[in-house]
């Protein structure tokens, strides 16, 4: 088997979800000695998260993606490095852009999260915990299927992470809505989470680095009197995950990575295409479902599910039930049965 291309979709509206979950698996092939390079649309604010695991990376450029335009520069990508297989991680493409990649002699695997047309790929992955309760269908009844959280995608950092014990009282909260943002959403929920803390207990809050409103969010700190510090665009959030007694977030890549963790949280479906997969693992007893923002309210459930968390069991119950769902090394396992099948 020769190297992997990493087609992947990242930047402003999108978030770092697709690119973090693509360096796990580009990890893992290595560990099973494939070599993995990156071809993105925003290399901008993500090259460092890229190079900083060793691989190459390349910017799309003016090119509209999901065309086939875009194809065939991942043609040309993959030939230049020797690929023979395209790992794929975007919502704009479709049949005749993975039958253009196929045609060329590339064997192609798209990572998903939602249910899509069928799929006439070699291999499709959703690692998500709602992934099993979709119907995908097989265009030409050959594509493997590997589905639900035993498969989610993580960043190395992930993989063996130790159980957790919770402390009786919260005395560090984590904010985090992701690489992007809608509605100035963090903002708001600072100012809606420090009026609920005491004067001992910190919050951490993440500034991705697609955010429009970063001054508003250093207003709302500037004004609130609790310990509140905040965090710009950092490489990884597992350290911040690992100090902290709960996190209020959104219900992408992060929360996945949290169960791993062992960290309880309280997650909300920010935006559409994250609501099967909160609810499924709310279900599962990962996490605590904190409803549907808007932009102009948040949700009601937030409040009722922010009072739950404060209880130190309820806070273990998570815990260990998210490291009983994800166990970080899904990406292992799909590198090895891609390895396995070509």
């Amino acid at each position: 088997m020769s190297d992997v291309l990493f087609r992947v979709d990242v930047g402003p509206g999108i978030g770092l979800g697709h690119i973090h979950r693509n360096l796990g698996l580009a990890e893992a092939f290595r560990q099973v000695n494939i070599q993995s390079s990156f071809l993105v649309t925003h290399s901008g604010s993500t090259t460092s998260r890229v190079t900083r695991y060793g691989f190459s990376v390349e910017d799309l450029g003016d090119t509209q993606v999901g065309t086939i335009e875009d194809a065939e520069r991942v043609i040309a990508s993959a030939e230049s490095h020797g690929c023979s297989i395209v790992v794929v991680d975007s919502y704009k493409v479709g049949t005749p852009y993975i039958g253009r990649l196929r045609s060329s002699g590339l064997r192609v695997v798209v990572v998903v999260d939602e249910l899509c047309e069928e799929t006439n790929a070699d291999v499709l992955v959703n690692g998500g915990a709602h992934a099993l309760s979709l119907d995908y269908r097989s265009e030409s009844q050959v594509t493997k299927f590997f589905l639900g959280p035993k498969y989610a995608l993580l960043r190395p950092e992930f993989w063996s992470c130790p159980p957790r014990s919770m402390s009786s009282s919260i005395r560090r909260i984590l904010l985090t809505v992701g690489g992007d943002e809608r509605w100035k959403l963090t903002e708001r929920l600072v100012e809606w989470i420090a009026g609920r803390l005491n004067i001992e207990t910190r919050l951490d809050v993440v500034v991705g680095p697609f955010f429009l409103g970063e001054h508003g969010i250093r207003r709302a700190v500037e004004a609130s009197p609790v310990n509140i510090r905040t965090i710009t665009a950092p490489d990884h959030l597992h350290g911040l995950m690992m100090q902290c007694d709960l996190v209020v977030c959104s219900g992408g890549q992060t929360a996945y990575e949290l169960a791993a963790t062992g960290t309880p949280a309280v997650a909300m479906d920010v935006f559409e295409n994250q609501s099967l997969g909160v609810k499924a693992l709310a279900r599962s007893g990962t996490l605590i479902y904190g409803g549907q923002p808007s932009n102009d309210t948040l949700p009601d459930e937030l409040g009722v599910a922010f009072a739950e968390a404060s209880n130190q069991l309820c806070r273990q119950e998570l815990s260990s039930s998210g490291q009983a769902l994800i166990d970080g090394r899904g990406a292992i396992r799909i590198a090895h049965e891609i390895a396995a099948l070509f």
